[in-house]
């Protein structure tokens, strides 16, 4: 670059010799470097590490901007993923991630497992949509500068900064720019790190992970004629995020969503055909803050004021009737959901003092994407939009105390007859290949009224106590003996649910 800015024909656009010596692209010389790198040799080996000169250099190091070449050639390997074994490959890698969820240590056992059902239960939703399990790598280079000090950061061997995810949107949205996909529906469940707050340490330490579930939609934009077709995108990917929460054992009362960005309600008015700008706003004036679900009859005597009873029943039904649906027009914006529209997802909780909590949230985010694009030459314009759940606040606000086992396989204390644990495993086994959940207890510590009340408390609904060649059941909830089955009876009495 020197010899490049001294060969310019135009005078004035080669430096003087002030320029270059002040402009630091001539190089230092090895004596100069020698003294600075054993002076910061002696602060990293004998500096108190909480001193704010080690604070200053380590800041240095990690505020280095990222070589642009490294943003696209950091994860090279990834890129030869396209043949069949290394799909293979993949998934196994994701599915020993999940079971990964199991030792987590920063999760209670009980948490822990009730976690692991969660994940298992919304992959089960996300494959009924078609979606497919991505994993995009586990480190990337520094994404954005100006949120330095949110992410958790390392450097690598090669003195490379990089970050873990804090988030499954911003790795997957330029793994889609940098690869020029443009049609993929997807699904992960893992988990995200954030950097512990100054106030927590000042000292370093392994970085807070939560457990997160993603599902993303990406389709070309050539693909979307209107923009009512675009808000159907919108409502598959909440009808999805209904479901898992369903599939949790949250009811759809429960839910409620709040939308918000103005541009999803042109959107629904397009769709059902309310096109009038005026007739636009007295709708939204009608519909703002409000329970469509439990207020739709008032709010419809409302409507039919403004516009024609079908026009009212196709709004109803677009703005998905199962779920409370409430437009905020001054909700805060979801990071990274900056496209256009973006939604929250909230859940009443069981004590009706307590404020609903947050359970994911979503949007578009084509614009993420672009911003990946923006790197290179690209044509291939896409829509985006996405869900993020947030499986660890789900699993914490649910009862720590509920299971999900329908029996409970025991021996109580006062049972005269002896049970053998191989007895009550091979039991267990036979019932659970019938779809039915069991949890099992042995040895006989507890008496029946002790282990009713157990059952009660963690919502077991029988308890099972092998007998010889027959099994004796009781209702939990009534603590009643229902009566003595064998095997094949018991099989078909709780699955049938036969009283």
């Amino acid at each position: 670059e020197i010899v490049r800015l001294l060969l310019q024909a135009n005078p004035s656009e080669r430096p003087s010799a002030i320029e270059l010596l002040e402009g630091g692209k001539l190089p230092n010389k090895i004596e100069t470097e020698a003294k600075y790198f054993n002076e910061v040799m002696r602060i990293v080996k004998t500096s108190d590490r909480s001193s704010p000169l080690y604070s200053r250099l380590v800041d240095t190091l990690f505020k280095q901007p990222v070589r642009r070449e490294l943003f696209y050639t950091y994860d090279n390997d990834v890129l030869a993923l396209a043949t069949k074994a290394k799909k293979k490959q993949r998934k196994r890698r994701t599915s020993a991630r999940q079971d990964d969820l199991l030792s987590d240590p920063n999760v209670p056992t009980k948490s822990r497992i009730r976690l692991h059902r969660i994940s298992q239960a919304f992959i089960k939703v996300f494959e009924l949509y078609g979606a497919t399990p991505l994993q995009t790598p586990l480190l990337t280079p520094r994404l954005r500068e100006e949120i330095h000090g949110q992410v958790f950061e390392l450097m690598d061997s090669y003195g490379t900064v990089v970050e873990l995810p804090r988030n499954l949107t911003l790795p997957f949205a330029r793994w889609v720019a940098l690869r020029d996909v443009t049609f993929m529906k997807r699904f992960v469940v893992d988990e995200v790190f954030v950097r512990p707050s100054q106030q927590r340490t000042t000292l370093g330490g392994q970085p807070l992970s939560k457990t997160q579930g993603s599902f993303d939609i990406v389709l070309p934009l050539s693909y979307l004629s209107s923009a009512s077709e675009i808000h159907k995108l919108h409502e598959e990917v909440l009808e999805c995020a209904q479901r898992c929460l369903n599939s949790c054992g949250i009811t759809s009362d429960r839910i409620i969503v709040k939308i918000g960005d103005i541009s999803q309600q042109r959107n629904a008015f397009e769709l059902c055909g309310i096109l009038d700008t005026r007739q636009q706003m007295q709708v939204r004036n009608i519909l703002v803050n409000q329970d469509i679900r439990t207020n739709w009859k008032p709010l419809r005597r409302k409507l039919l004021q403004v516009i024609s009873p079908k026009q009212s029943d196709s709004l109803r039904r677009c703005i998905q009737p199962e779920i409370d649906t409430r437009f905020d027009l001054f909700l805060h914006p979801v990071e990274d959901f900056e496209t256009s529209f973006f939604f929250k997802i909230f859940v009443l909780d069981n004590n009706e003092s307590h404020r609903p909590w947050l359970a994911g949230e979503g949007g578009r985010y084509d614009n993420l994407i672009s911003e990946f694009h923006s790197h290179h030459i690209t044509n291939n314009l896409v829509v985006a939009v996405g869900l993020r759940l947030h499986l660890t606040t789900i699993a914490g606000y649910m009862d720590t105390e509920t299971s999900t086992a329908m029996v409970l396989l025991c021996s109580p204390s006062d049972n005269h007859v002896t049970v053998e644990l191989k007895q009550i495993k091979d039991l267990a086994a036979t019932l659970r290949a019938h779809n039915i959940s069991v949890e099992t207890l042995y040895p006989p510590e507890a008496s029946t009224e002790a282990l009713l009340n157990f059952c009660k408390e963690r919502n077991i609904s029988y308890m099972v106590t092998p007998r010889g060649t027959t099994c004796r059941i009781l209702d939990c909830n009534s603590g009643k003996h229902i009566r003595e089955f064998k095997e094949s009876d018991l099989i078909n009495f709780l699955t049938k649910g036969n009283t």
